[in-house]
């Protein structure tokens, strides 16, 4: 081995070292600029990630504005305000608080058809925490108040929105949002009920999260709760 690298000429010794030299200056400068294009690769396919995430973002913020945009117009209606003293009177006869009931829920189921991504529309007391008005009738009288619709008592001028769980009655996930109903007969001094909207996430919100549009063939969406876990899909 030691034979190899002697040189009779020094001639050969400095054209040994000369190539030497410049093979090692070739590798070192493929291998500079072989991590600079790697660099940019992963710059350029980060920025592309960044900004499909930010256009989820985007669209899922529309998406929870019209959301609450609508159970805003339905705590407002003036019919649903109106019903204050049924909620708090027992002194109309029975006969006719069904009536009336009746009216109000077919009222509410009005909006379920109009609001594609609901699937149940209700009203909580605010002080039993049972539910007085439903448009699923049958789920009226049941008592919720170990539910978090109740922090709105606490911010009483937000729409809440809840984390997606699954529902062991409609055996679905479901997405809740809840706002308070202010009284009309005192011009919204106190509030007299909790509305509560459950969004079926199957009907517009999986499917936009689905949307693997600049992710590739294996790209997903994630939308995770506080404790890292994943709520939609994959």
């Amino acid at each position: 081995m030691r034979n190899m690298f002697q040189f009779s000429h020094l001639r050969g010794k400095i054209l040994f070292y000369f190539l030497t030299i410049s093979v090692v200056a070739l590798l070192v400068a493929f291998g500079i600029v072989y991590y600079q294009v790697s660099l940019n690769i992963r710059l350029q396919e980060t920025e592309k990630l960044i900004a499909v995430r930010n256009l989820k973002t985007n669209r899922l913020l529309s998406w929870l504005d019209e959301r609450k945009g609508d159970i805003r117009v339905v705590a407002n209606d003036n019919q649903i305000r109106a019903m204050e003293f049924l909620f708090f009177e027992q002194e109309t006869p029975a006969d006719q608080r069904e009536e009336i009931f009746t009216f109000a829920r077919n009222h509410l189921q009005s909006y379920l058809k109009n609001f594609a991504d609901y699937h149940e529309i209700l009203i909580i007391h605010p002080e039993t925490g049972r539910i007085v008005l439903s448009t699923l009738e049958e789920r009226e009288g049941i008592d919720v108040s170990d539910r978090p619709y109740f922090h709105i008592l606490n911010q009483p001028e937000q729409v809440l929105v809840h984390q997606i769980r699954y529902s062991e009655y409609l055996s679905r996930n479901t997405l809740d949002f809840s706002v308070p109903i202010y009284c009309e007969e005192h011009q919204g001094e106190h509030i007299i009920g909790i509305l509560v909207a459950r969004t079926n996430p199957d009907a517009s919100l999986y499917p936009l999260l689905g949307d693997t549009v600049g992710l590739g063939e294996s790209g997903e969406t994630m939308i995770v709760d506080q404790e890292g876990v994943v709520q939609n899909p994959l």
